[in-house]
């Protein structure tokens, strides 16, 4: 069987960082250490970050940003562990309106022309990401800048 990797952020400063926050206080030690190697296999499947921003100081550190993102992501995977990896960034077509009348059939759609190509389902990681790494979307890659 396959070694997991280590989460970006240890259990004792995740809980320093959520201290009394929900469903992260009420979750077990086991369900957390979980939680964040989930969270840390999300960031690696989904975007593509600096190796200076992955070992900062030669001891395999994450930056501070990454540390919380793979936080936040354990979190939300506590939150729906069922759904969290069907919510990975996907391609899509920028569908921005959908309408469907019934009575007589009718269908209209409207797509964003300057579209990125995905959709990105958890954007507050995205944000805390944005200066250190790049979401992947299938076979597209988009840097992400914060404005």
């Amino acid at each position: 069987m396959a070694q997991l990797a280590e989460p970006y952020i240890t259990l004792a400063d995740a809980n320093d960082y959520f201290g009394i926050k929900e469903p992260w206080f009420s979750a077990t030690t086991d369900e957390n250490n979980n939680a964040l190697i989930q969270g840390r296999v999300y960031i690696d499947a989904n975007y593509s970050c600096s190796p200076t921003y992955l070992d900062t100081d030669g001891s395999g550190t994450a930056s501070d940003k990454i540390q919380i993102a793979n936080a936040e992501l354990a979190n939300l995977y506590l939150t729906n562990p069922t759904t969290f990896f069907s919510s990975s960034a996907s391609a899509g077509q920028n569908l921005i309106r959908n309408k469907v009348k019934a009575g007589s059939v009718e269908s209209d759609k409207q797509y964003n022309a300057g579209g990125l190509g995905y959709i990105d389902p958890y954007p507050y990681a995205t944000s805390i990401l944005s200066n250190e790494c790049i979401l992947s979307a299938s076979s597209i890659q988009v840097a992400i800048t914060r404005q």
